[in-house]
């Protein structure tokens, strides 16, 4: 398979209504994230639904149950990004643990008019609502381009740790 992975219209229509009711029904339990401007996340946070569609997504990436690590903590869990006009993420790598991958598959849940584009290892990716990237984090740098506009950028970020 080609890196990076990306899957085009992901998510079904009901998962990403869901999706955009918790951000408006956790609106108050965002925290703003210092790291930049314009940032703010829903971090460690899922459910039923979010869970099931988590298990779906991973398997249409090829990666399988068995091989993965649940870390219910801050650091390694789901975690829903909110960014405004001139918000960026930063190129960074994550951490992880020894033996492990920090991997993410992320989904565009709502895209700026301009920017808010995924860049792993300086390739920018084509990313449209609903499309879901896998993402390396430990292993490969990453950040977006900035957003602009009066959209937000909204991206759900589902977190495992994958045996090397």
């Amino acid at each position: 398979m080609k890196y990076p992975l990306i899957l085009k219209k992901a998510i079904p229509d009901s998962f990403h209504d869901h999706i955009l009711k918790v951000v408006k029904d956790n609106e108050k339990s965002f925290i703003i994230n210092h790291v930049g401007p314009g940032r703010k996340m829903l971090y460690n946070f899922t459910d039923d639904v979010i869970e099931e569609e988590k298990k779906k997504l991973f398997i249409k990436f090829g990666i399988e149950y068995p091989d993965v690590i649940f870390q219910p903590n801050f650091y390694y869990g789901n975690h829903i990004g909110h960014k405004i006009d001139g918000a960026i993420l930063n190129s960074h790598i994550d951490k992880t643990e020894e033996g492990y991958v920090h991997t993410r598959i992320n989904v565009m849940i709502r895209k700026p008019e301009i920017g808010g584009n995924p860049i792993i290892e300086n390739s920018k990716l084509d990313i449209e609502e609903k499309d879901a990237w896998l993402c390396l984090a430990s292993l490969q740098r990453h950040e977006s381009d900035m957003v602009h506009g009066n959209t937000p950028r909204i991206n759900l970020s589902l977190g495992l740790l994958v045996k090397n």
